[in-house]
């Protein structure tokens, strides 16, 4: 194996990420370790999705991608290596001084941040799981958006999701409440993480989850430090807005006049998107047919990544795509078309009775009946419980 593995510094969404040093250049990276035999559906997907994410973006704000490859039945992805840590040890390390992040850092972080979601936003993928703990340092005030792995991607712009996932305290009120969502679950998490920069701890003042979970719902989170800018309080209250109709999407905050010329002070509004990789996204992998063969599909990607890269022959490019659907989009080798037999075409479907129908409906109305009292039940009885909260932390 051309990198050596030298100590573990966390655990992603899936498998464990490794410090590692190429053995030829001496270059440092790092490398998160999967073991695909003992991998999960919903693990299979996400190597799938974060492989497809990072082998084809050219954002400077979401972490690079050097390469993939299969070792011992594991699939090893490297990346570049943050080495000044993450907003969470940034944030911690302030409050244990006690020194405030000054307001032209945190518009620096928000705006490159911002930039990065929007970039995914545009390729219709979902991140879902955005908190400070993924957002990397890279230093001379950079940063470096990852953890990709739960990503949700969309078939279209319009498209929702609805499986919850994420971390609670950066959850949106729509994931909490199992609605369906869209991008702005997002923003909602940039929010936070802004909000945590100001405040130096979590937006809400909760004891247990109960207490979070009532927080979210209502929106009531602490107010920022009244020693930042009111522009800067009111772009954490917009993106922090309960009703998700009511809450802009980043493209729209980062158009507003006072926050693009900060853009354009930073030089950050010649980022654009680079629409060449978008085909990609038209029809999402997100849930593969099959256990796909490692090795041709980390093959495949890094083949992707490399005319990406290049960026001067879009044939090649859409080859690529091309080649990497068919794999994945495949149905599996034992999955034969049936052939129907003289039997089946001459079979006759047995006839129903009228009175079949008409008891089908009845029944159906009877446990629609019994659904709909469950519903009411469960929501009478999270009312209480959340009234007897909200007692409780009045006394």
């Amino acid at each position: 194996m051309e990198y050596e593995l030298l100590q573990q510094i966390g655990k992603g969404s899936y498998g464990s990420v490794y410090r590692a040093r190429h053995r030829l250049t001496d270059a440092v990276y790092a490398v998160k370790r999967m073991d695909v035999r003992r991998s999960t559906h919903y693990e299979t997907v996400c190597i799938v999705n974060e492989l497809r994410v990072l082998s084809s973006h050219k954002c400077p704000f979401i972490i690079a991608f050097k390469t993939a490859f299969m070792h011992e039945n594991c699939i090893h992805i490297v990346t570049e290596l943050a080495t000044q840590g993450d907003l969470a040890a940034l944030v911690k390390r302030r409050a244990a001084e006690p020194k405030p992040i000054a307001e032209s850092e945190v518009w620096s972080y928000f705006l490159q941040l911002a930039i990065g979601v929007s970039y995914l936003h545009a390729i219709n993928v979902i991140h879902r799981d955005l908190k400070p703990a993924n957002v990397f340092l890279a230093g001379e005030g950079r940063i470096k958006l990852g953890d990709v792995g739960v990503v949700k991607l969309m078939r279209c712009y319009m498209m929702w999701g609805q499986t919850q996932v994420g971390t609670p305290l950066y959850m949106s009120p729509e994931i909490i409440r199992r609605e369906r969502y869209d991008k702005r679950v997002d923003v909602w998490s940039v929010g936070c993480i802004v909000h945590e920069l100001m405040s130096l701890t979590p937006p809400f003042a909760a004891r247990n989850m109960f207490e979070l979970r009532a927080c979210i719902l209502s929106g009531r989170w602490r107010p920022p430090p009244l020693s930042y800018s009111q522009e800067l309080r009111g772009v954490v209250a917009k993106m922090m807005t309960v009703q998700p109709r009511l809450r802009p999407d980043l493209d729209a905050l980062l158009r507003r006049p006072s926050v693009a010329s900060r853009m354009k002070d930073r030089g950050l509004e010649l980022f654009l998107l680079d629409r060449a990789v978008q085909p990609l996204f038209h029809r999402p992998c997100a849930v593969p047919r099959r256990l796909p063969d490692w090795q041709q599909v980390v093959g495949m990607f890094c083949e992707l990544n490399a005319t990406i890269r290049l960026d001067d022959n879009a044939a090649e490019r859409m080859k690529a795509v091309a080649n990497l659907k068919r794999v994945l989009d495949a149905p599996p080798p034992s999955q034969v078309p049936r052939v129907a037999t003289a039997a089946r075409r001459d079979r006759v479907a047995p006839s129903r009775a009228p009175g079949d129908d008409v008891a089908l409906h009845a029944e159906i109305r009877r446990v629609r009946g019994l659904l709909e009292h469950a519903q009411s039940c469960v929501a009478h009885y999270r009312d209480k419980l959340q009234r007897l909260l909200e007692k409780r932390c009045v006394t």
